[in-house]
């Protein structure tokens, strides 16, 4: 069963971007210190690559290895037991983890990420909890897309598209999907005027320094049933830039993470206001702490000559 869903698709303009005229005086805005968090739970999977960084004032000159909080302090909580697992910084990842072997994420369980950091000499803490998914979010690669050629028709000539299907999890809303082209290069790139959705000629030049702006897509799916049952979607071909197999996840995500990815790039409503993404932290901190059930297929796109 094919459902009306609505989506949002990154890949195109948002309206509200060229409504309003709202000037911001950031100057006049009194900076602050923040623990900035980047962290995601997966049932099942170990705890890992919990990014702890600081913000920055306006106008401050600063590398990428200096925003990093390698000395915090940083554990995760199971609300459940009330067992508390501390959290170690990993010079290669540039973020922490939980260095032991006797835990993993279970489905249905509050987790509580705590935070403690000293930021330009200002004793900070900030605290989340985050709520995992159930357990029974499951792609059906038997009925998903496998192997389809560009812009592929059916004998009647219509246009068909690939789609995937899965196993909706029980009161989860939300679902993000990313496809990664695994092989992506100026020579498997899809060149106008084959590809409609590139308006004029793709220089190989600009296609190698932006080659990462084609070959990653990712939309959102919200307001979908909370029962458990089963969905199919359909993919955009404007998502395919390439002759390429495909790693298609699907994210079953909690409200967390529906919050944060329907609001961190909608900043701005149509009358031209401003306003903070919706972050769950208590204290010094803003962000991101939240889970998400997954699962991947892969599916390959092949030119018809």
């Amino acid at each position: 069963m094919k459902y009306g869903i609505k989506a949002i698709l990154l890949l195109l303009p948002a309206l509200f971007y060229s409504c309003g005229d709202t000037t911001v005086d950031l100057a006049s805005e009194n900076y602050q210190p923040k623990i900035v968090v980047e962290g995601y739970l997966y049932p099942g999977r170990p705890v890992e690559k919990i990014k702890i960084s600081r913000n920055i004032p306006i106008n401050t000159e600063i590398s990428r290895t200096d925003l990093p909080v390698k000395d915090a302090i940083v554990s995760i909580e199971d609300e459940t037991t009330g067992d508390i697992y501390p959290l170690s910084y990993d010079a290669n990842t540039k973020a922490y983890h939980y260095s032991g072997s006797d835990w993993t994420i279970k489905h249905e369980r509050a987790y509580r990420l705590q935070v403690l950091a000293t930021i330009e000499g200002q004793a900070l803490t900030t605290s989340s909890v985050t709520q995992t998914p159930p357990a029974g979010f499951s792609i059906r690669p038997e009925v998903s897309s496998d192997t389809m050629v560009y812009l592929q028709r059916d004998t009647h000539g219509d246009l068909l598209k690939p789609q995937i299907t899965f196993t909706r999890a029980p009161n989860v809303d939300f679902y993000a999907i990313s496809l990664i082209a695994m092989h992506a290069d100026t020579t498997t790139f899809i060149y106008p005027p084959v590809n409609p959705y590139i308006f004029g000629k793709m220089q190989k030049e600009k296609l190698t320094e932006n080659i990462n702006q084609f070959r990653y897509s990712r939309f959102f799916l919200f307001n979908t049933p909370q029962e458990s049952g089963e969905m199919t979607q359909e993919l955009e071909w404007f998502h395919f830039m390439f002759y390429s197999t495909y790693r298609v996840i699907v994210y079953a995500g909690d409200q967390n993470m529906k919050d944060y990815l329907l609001t961190f790039q909608r900043v701005r409503e149509v009358d031209g206001n401003l306003h903070e993404p919706r972050f769950h932290f208590e204290g010094d901190g803003i962000g991101v702490f939240a889970s998400a059930a997954t699962d991947t297929i892969f599916m390959k796109i092949k030119s018809a000559y």
